[in-house]
């Protein structure tokens, strides 16, 4: 085997080869997963390798490299062949003049010919052979890869996937019972993320940091979840959790999925709720998993509150609009023209007036509680008879922050018992 480039025990008897490492994480439009990626818990086809499943919980399909095709050369001699030249017309003696002809002029030099079809078309041959741009292709510069001296007992007693591999019947399996060592292929994770659930898997417990920030936290939690060895990541778990310092965002983000994905696989109640409970209140449009591996039925329940919520929320604005114009709200025929009028322009003005459909792009259900308690409704007046002047009159049913006071911004977030985010635990 190569020199390992990182040394997890000397003494281990296999190498981790990571190609492709550190590739993108978690980005925003990232093809959705509905399931966590899972390796082979089947011993079939028990000569294949297991390295081509080995990958990071994006999911996404490996990519063929384009096949350069050399030029086409057939019928290159063809082409390269001088045309038949026409045969030379002998003129007689007579019919030229005799100053017409110079005393040293001789027959017209024509051009040379060709060489020999046969020999340029192996010339043109060579030269196809000796194109630079299959040199070009030949001399592409090796993919970065790392390669992790790691104990094949280790990770046999601490994972269940690296169990499979190193004793299920796989190619790796056999290839360690034969030599005693063996390479075990992953690719795209993040290298720190890698080393350090590696370093865990291990016991070294003093190379191990003791904050991780949530990027790094989330990358170590899908690599956990896919080597399925989170009983070995509990304890230091314990410690990076609560030494977490960043807030829960407020707006929907990228970095609200992250909190979703780490308080549901390290098992967070208040994290969770508060996460789910930001998601649902506060996005702009269906959230997706960003292939991280979330649940697909958790998601769904998050998107599905969301729009449940906001499609009640206008339903009742539209409900309230037709009781004005009925006579079923309002003290008097005063408050109700002025209510429906005003309440027709706020929708109006806040593209609510033709009724939206689901998903509601742009729309948030803060958003849209918080615009409607400022809504401004003109004062109602009130004319007197008796002393011909006109006063301000006060009607509950005139006033959008009474209306609405009832309503809260924020909806409550889901229950995690509800959701199982380790695979280890489902069926």
């Amino acid at each position: 085997m190569n020199s390992p480039t990182h040394i997890i025990d000397p003494d281990g008897e296999a190498i981790i080869v990571l190609r492709n490492p550190n590739s993108s994480f978690a980005e925003t439009g990232a093809r959705e997963i509905t399931q966590s990626p899972s390796p082979p818990s089947t011993e079939a086809d028990s000569m294949g390798s297991i390295a081509g499943v080995i990958r990071n919980g994006n999911a996404e399909s490996h990519l063929q490299k384009p096949t350069v095709n050399p030029p086409q050369v057939e019928g290159a001699a063809d082409e390269l062949t001088p045309a038949e030249e026409p045969p030379l017309r002998t003129v007689p003696e007579e019919a030229v003049p005799e100053e017409a002809v110079p005393e040293e002029a001789g027959p017209e030099e024509l051009p040379a010919p060709f060489e020999d079809p046969v020999e340029m078309d192996h010339a043109v041959n060579e030269s196809i052979l000796e194109n630079p741009l299959h040199a070009d292709i030949d001399d592409k510069p090796a993919e970065p890869c790392f390669r992790i001296q790691v104990s094949a007992k280790h990770l046999i007693l601490a994972s269940s996937v690296f169990k499979r591999i190193l004793t299920g019947g796989w190619k790796e399996s056999v290839q360690y019972l034969k030599q005693g060592s063996v390479e075990i292929e992953a690719e795209s994770w993040d290298l720190e993320a890698l080393l350090i659930v590696l370093r865990v898997i291990h016991c070294q417990f003093s190379h191990i940091p003791q904050k991780l920030d949530l990027e790094m936290l989330a990358k170590v939690a899908v690599i956990t979840d896919y080597y399925e060895c989170k009983e070995a990541i509990n304890l230091p778990a314990s410690i990076w959790i609560p030494a977490l310092a960043e807030p829960i965002p407020t707006p929907s983000s990228r970095d609200l999925t992250l909190w979703i994905w780490v308080s549901c696989f390290f098992q967070v109640p208040g994290w969770f709720n508060q996460a789910t409970s930001t998601a649902i209140s506060c996005s702009t449009d269906r959230i997706s998993n960003l292939g991280l591996p979330i649940p697909t039925s958790l998601m769904k329940s998050i998107n599905d509150r969301r729009e449940t919520a906001i499609g009640a929320f206008i339903h009742e604005l539209h409900t309230m609009r037709d009781e004005y114009l009925h006579d079923i709200r309002g003290c008097s025929y005063e408050c109700r023209c002025i209510m429906y009028g005003a309440l027709s322009k706020n929708l109006q003005s806040n593209s609510l007036l033709q009724l939206p459909v689901p998903p509601f792009s742009s729309f948030s259900y803060r958003r849209l509680i918080s615009d409607a308690k400022s809504w401004i409704c003109p004062d109602l007046v009130e004319r007197s008879s008796f002393y011909r002047d006109n006063h301000s009159y006060s009607c509950q049913q005139s006033s959008f922050q009474h209306l609405f006071s009832g309503h809260r911004d924020t909806i409550d977030g889901l229950e995690l018992n509800d959701y199982v985010c380790d695979k280890t635990k489902t069926g």
